[in-house]
Order: structure tokens, then sequence, then C-alpha cells
């Protein structure tokens, strides 16, 4: 039996970085997956795409990076995030919102929790994460997964309000429901798995469809 730990992570990069990465050959979709080695096992997946998933509202507000919550909640974005992939065509997922963790700290946990900040155990290793999944699996199963968000990062709840100095926090938040999923980065650019964020980006691309249905197919 075989138990990984995958930490993925999204990144805000530099105009100039960003040009070089653009002129790249772009890759299709891709899963994660346990394997070592070149040949890959099963890909990472939920049993049966059945997950039930808990939010840490308070952290929300935590250190004050997460801006326009009048407007719209950071939980709001969360639930629009996990929609977008359960609503893709042809995917079969069953996902539940548990009960709110209220706690006052929020490290990493095995209770599928979504933090919007991080109190221990994430290990941001540059200022320039914007968010990090953190997945265990055992031979491909996904056996718990955490989101947190970075505090350091200033997020806006509104898309609209986007800017150079404000990320929209829902493209984060649905790229990282994508790693919940088991989805790794694509390099299709464009697409919500891309490990560059755009200014906004909320909507699964072609691709990003493609590469959940692979993993959670509709009968």
């Amino acid at each position: 039996m075989k138990a990984l730990k995958t930490t993925s992570w999204l990144w805000i990069v530099p105009v100039a970085l960003m040009v070089t990465l653009i002129a790249l050959p772009a890759w299709s979709y891709l899963a994660e997956f346990d394997s070592s080695s070149f040949v890959p096992g099963t890909p990472d997946h939920w049993v049966g795409g059945v997950v039930t998933y808990q939010l840490n509202p308070a952290s929300a507000t935590a250190n004050g990076n997460i801006k326009d919550q009048g407007t719209r909640s950071a939980v709001a974005v969360m639930l629009a995030a996990f929609s977008a992939w359960q609503s893709a065509p042809g995917v079969s997922l069953n996902v539940t919102r548990g009960a709110d963790d209220n706690s006052t700290t929020h490290p990493v946990t095995t209770e599928n929790l979504i933090a919007f900040s991080c109190s221990s155990g994430c290990n941001f290793n540059t200022d320039k994460a914007l968010a990090v999944t953190i997945t265990n699996t055992n031979n491909g199963v996904i056996t718990n997964a955490n989101i947190f968000f970075n505090q350091s990062q200033v997020l806006t709840t509104v898309s609209a309000n986007a800017s150079d100095t404000e990320q929209d926090m829902q493209t984060v938040a649905t790229h990282e429901v994508g790693h919940f999923f088991g989805m790794d980065h694509s390099g299709v650019v464009g697409a919500i798995m891309f490990p560059v964020a755009p200014t906004v980006e909320t909507q699964l691309s072609d691709d990003d469809v493609a590469g959940i249905t692979s993993v959670y197919p509709a009968s």
C-alpha cells in the first residue's frame, strides 16, 4: 500500500515571465498520479466521486486580506468554485458541504478543510504563491485534501474588482478545487488548471472539462 502527500500551488508571476511561459508548447490536461515512476498508475480520485468537505469561515476575516466580503462572502466564492467542477458536462461528482469548522486555528488536518488563511503546516514557500492544496492519497485514492489561501496575498471576492494589487479569489479557488479533485496542472494557457493565475478566469475551459470527465465520467 502506498500513501503519498501531494502539494499543489498556484502562482502569480511577473509579466516578463508570463510571456515566456506562453511561448512554450501547450500540453493538454493532466491528472495527478501516485506513481513515482514514468508509468502512471491509477489517477488520484475520490472513490465514486463522493466527498464531504468543511469550510472555516472565521479564517476569511482573520487577516483582512480578503476584500469586498460585504458584497460577496468568501464562502460564496468557494461554493461557486465547487459548482464549476460539479456542473461540468459529463461529470459524476457527489460533493457535500459538511458542518463548518469554527475553530480559531486552521492548520493542515485530515478533515478535508478549506480555510482562507493557514495557522500551521502550509509551508508557503514564497509570497508569490496564492494558495495551496495538500492532498493525501493511497494507491490513487484520495484520502483527504486541504485547501489554504495565502494570507500574505490580497484577494477580492468580486471578480470585477480584480487588479494588479488584488487577485480574483474565485479564479484562485476554482484552480485549487481542481487540485482537490485530483487534477494536475495543464499546459494550456487559459485553462483553469494552468499554473499561473490570470487576472480573472472562473469558467472551465474545454481542456479542464476533458480532464475532470476522464477521472469522474458520468455513466
